[in-house]
């Protein structure tokens, strides 16, 4: 799968919004996603 800025502003979005919202299966999702398109 082919990064691109989109994908990876829309992860990090993601990862901030899980983080402040301390939802802790959001957050851990999310950080998988990062992980990945990182």
């Amino acid at each position: 799968m082919p990064l691109n800025n989109h994908a990876l502003a829309l992860s990090l979005s993601h990862y901030s919004n899980a983080a402040t919202n301390s939802d802790n299966d959001g957050t851990n999702i999310v950080s998988l996603e990062y992980s990945i398109a990182w």
